[in-house]
């Protein structure tokens, strides 16, 4: 028998079975993969990849995040985010402290950089000169 390791989705993904009586092989069929890996997830043997997260979270109309671990908001105020998004908050979510603080650093300094153009875009000419 293979190892538990997402227990907490196996039980995320249950609660969202049971709550809208739905079979595992119909959300399978619903959202494209085998029931298999629905399986695999229902018994805590894998998590779905940030793709399949969506498309389960779309299913229930519950949070990704939720059901991939990353967060214990289930319900949250519908985002216009594409699986690429979740991505990258999936793989910010697993670094390590330092990289979180350069991310972080960097996005800081980005900011600034666009906030100076933007600014120097929209200043007239000798608009402080009288």
């Amino acid at each position: 028998m293979r190892e538990q390791k997402h227990l907490k989705t196996a039980s995320r993904l249950k609660e969202c079975l049971d709550e809208h009586e739905m079979k595992a092989i119909d959300l399978a069929d619903r959202i494209g993969v085998n029931r298999s890996a629905i399986t695999h997830y229902t018994n805590g043997i894998s998590c779905p990849k940030n793709d399949t997260a969506q498309k389960i979270a779309d299913v229930f109309g519950v949070n990704p995040l939720w059901i991939m671990e990353l967060s214990d908001e289930k319900y949250v105020e519908k985002r216009d985010l594409t699986a690429e998004d979740y991505e990258l908050i999936n793989d910010f979510h697993k670094a390590d402290q330092s990289t979180k603080d350069r991310i972080k650093r960097i996005l800081d300094y980005a900011k600034k950089i666009l906030n100076e153009e933007h600014e120097a875009y929209f200043q007239f000419p000798g608009g402080d000169e009288e």
